[in-house]
């Protein structure tokens, strides 16, 4: 099987990711793409750039920091591995493909999911049993220059395939997990939530007149903030610079009269200094949380009877999963075939059914609450009812959105979406 170098992919789309991780083939490259697969074959519909950090092994996981930096995952290692360093297993990528030569957490094996909290920390799931200078099994959360967070331990039994965080940051996990003690030190079978202490304190209080950010601690150290207002989530208008409160690593806004009876998202962002540039960390106001044990799980068992690759949650909170789940109870109690949509509390939502024939590697959702999903489904009725090969999009309500088809020849691992809505 032949595999192209590293290349990105630009579709007409904009959509956020959680990869997956795949049985793979004897191969010495693979392609990165913001979208995976190998070998990818898209249709005139999609142009490439010059974005080329050549990996040596296969991509799992792409996430896009708000910086627009790029954190990457897969197979790599050694020498001159990607973006013309030596890194193993886990990256992280300037806008221009070369690696961010002051980030290396240095994995023991495999990395097959990440994850970006608001606060800029670092969600990572795969084979690993050590990484950021810690033992860890299978997850770990690493800190913004790559060293793991001690505080966070829910050491998986198995493989991690899928991390996606939800807008009140609880952490959901996917993947291989299964029987007692299998994570977090509970029984669940392939999917889990995780609580989670530092979204408690990376919180943005809002009231009409004061935006007030506290922050989960003082790394990094911020050199200035600024408050932005949205009415979509997507384009945001400046309200002013930020004042630290104190002696406080926490930062407020007053003085500003902010809409009444109606839907609002607030932005704080904050800038630090990076290596040679500026980088950016932020938090969007979406709901207060108390805090928890980060390991510890919550009630939350849908109870998937088989692995579970890719995780998304949508903007009504609402959670898309992806996997090897098949047939009679597979997942939430219900039938459902390698896709689904589950309710916050884990039942599964009865009218969202696309039935992929194959499995489900990677699930993305658009600002607009369109689905984007890759993996092995092809060929007639393979999924949404309509012939799409390994790529496709849906619309909101689980039907096919007509106008999309790539048409993959081969395997798509993972998606994610930047900023100016490259795929």
């Amino acid at each position: 099987m032949k595999f192209t170098t590293a290349l990105r992919a630009t579709l007409s789309a904009t959509s956020v990711s959680n990869p997956g991780f795949f049985t793979r083939a004897s191969v010495t490259l693979a392609a990165l793409a913001l979208f995976v697969c190998f070998p990818p074959v898209i249709r005139a519909q999609s142009a490439l750039d010059s974005f080329a950090p050549n990996p040596n092994g296969i991509v799992y996981a792409i996430a896009v920091q708000a910086d627009g930096k790029i954190l990457v995952g897969g197979v790599f290692n050694g020498l001159n591995s990607i973006g013309g360093q030596t890194r193993n297993y886990i990256a992280r990528l300037n806008a221009d493909g070369n690696a961010d030569i002051a980030f290396n957490p240095d994995a023991s094996s495999t990395v097959i999911a990440i994850a970006v909290q608001a606060d800029g920390k670092i969600l990572v799931g795969g084979a690993f049993n050590g990484i950021g200078g810690l033992t860890r099994n299978r997850i770990a959360r690493l800190t913004a220059v790559g060293t793991a967070d001690t505080a966070f331990n829910p050491n998986a039994n198995a493989l991690v395939r899928a991390i996606a965080v939800q807008a009140d940051g609880k952490i959901l996990v996917g993947g291989n997990f299964n029987g007692a003690n299998c994570i977090g030190g509970q029984t669940r079978n392939f999917i889990a939530r995780l609580s989670n202490d530092t979204a408690a304190l990376q919180n943005l209080s809002v009231t009409r007149t004061t935006v007030t950010w506290t922050r989960a601690g003082a790394s990094p150290e911020l050199s200035r903030v600024t408050f932005e207002q949205s009415i979509d989530g997507v384009t945001y208008t400046f309200l002013g610079n930020g004042t630290r409160v104190g002696t406080t690593s926490n930062f407020a806004l007053t003085g500003l009269t902010l809409p009444v009876e109606q839907n609002i998202y607030v932005r704080a962002r904050g800038f630090y200094r990076g290596t040679g540039s500026e980088s950016i960390t932020e938090s969007v106001r979406n709901a207060y949380l108390p805090k928890a044990n980060p390991s510890a799980l919550d009630g939350f068992d849908p109870n998937a009877n088989s692995s579970v690759y890719a995780i998304a949650v949508q903007a009504d909170g609402k959670i898309l999963m992806g996997g090897n789940f098949t047939g009679a109870n597979s997942i939430g109690g219900q039938t459902r075939n390698r896709i689904a949509r589950l309710n916050a509390d884990g039942t599964v939502d009865t009218a969202f059914n696309p039935n992929a024939n194959n499995l489900v590697y990677a699930i993305a959702v658009q600002a607009d609450g369109k689905i984007l999903v890759g993996g092995l489904f092809s060929g007639a009725n393979s999924i949404g009812g309509q012939t799409r090969n390994r790529i496709t999009r849906l619309n909101a309500d689980g039907t096919l959105d007509l106008a999309f088809d790539p048409n993959a020849n081969g395997s798509v691992f993972a998606i994610a979406v930047q900023a100016h809505s490259k795929i």
